[in-house]
């Protein structure tokens, strides 16, 4: 038996294959080829699925289902994505359905950081826990609540930790808020504010490393703050401030 297993991220892409025991015997990570759209996006990840099978002799028929993690709001139940803030044009697209008539099995779909929660319960940092919170930080930031051993989903999109207001009046978020960690703590937001700090003052590691401001990135950012550069410093204390606080919320909820 295998087990396919996707996580859709809106700057790269994680394919995987699994035997019935939930050991990984594959994977591939590749960049989200968003500018070509959610067809482009699911193409390459159907073809990542096949190349692993070809190279790993799994046949289709052993595939038993496949998991797809993505961010939302989505709608777990119907396979569908209702929005997701990194990968626009993706609104309503029935990603379940692809993937089980790609396959021939079925095929679930559920938050992205949901899942790392349920894996992090079951096989990993939350064992013989029965109630955690999970964070994840990445291009955007999202969260996973389990209660009792099971996902808690709320009205359907619980534990979307990245859009809880931590500084009143602060930088647009995608959402539409302002002043949302997500706006505040994403590699995304980490790269904005590298670039309008650098737009007033450009003697920094970060652009020596980026060498154009438009191509500065969190991990220039982050490759800085290794060398004791001040700029960078300054911004991920910052960004460890408000993260701080988002995670003194979540424990206090």
């Amino acid at each position: 038996m295998a087990y396919l297993g996707v996580d859709i991220g809106g700057t790269k892409i994680i394919t995987a294959i699994a035997d019935g025991e939930g050991r990984v015997l594959c994977q591939e990570n590749f960049h989200t080829p968003r500018e070509g759209g959610p067809e482009a996006v699911l193409a390459a990840i159907e073809t990542s699925f096949r190349c692993l099978m070809d190279t790993h002799n799994i046949p289709q028929s052993e595939v038993q289902g496949t998991g797809i993690g993505c961010g939302g709001p989505l709608d777990p139940y119907a396979g569908r994505i209702e929005k997701v803030v990194n990968l626009p044009g993706w609104e309503g697209l029935l990603l379940s359905q692809y993937f089980s008539d790609a396959f021939s099995a079925p095929a679930f779909l559920d938050n992205d950081v949901n899942l790392a929660a349920l894996g992090e319960a079951r096989r990993g940092a939350g064992i013989n826990i029965s109630n955690m919170a999970s964070l994840n930080v990445g291009t955007g930031i999202g969260g996973g609540i389990v209660i009792d051993g099971r996902l808690y989903r709320g009205n359907g999109n619980a534990a979307e930790f990245g859009h809880q207001i931590v500084l009143p009046n602060g930088p647009d978020c995608p959402c539409g808020n302002h002043g949302c960690l997500e706006s505040l703590c994403s590699g995304t937001s980490i790269a904005r504010r590298a670039r309008e700090y650098l737009e007033q003052n450009p003697k920094s590691i970060i652009l020596e490393s980026a060498q154009e401001i438009e191509r500065v990135t969190g991990a220039h950012v982050s490759h800085a703050a290794r060398l004791d550069d001040e700029l960078a410093l300054k911004i991920w204390k910052e960004t460890a401030q408000y993260l701080g606080i988002g995670v003194a919320n979540i424990i206090n909820i």
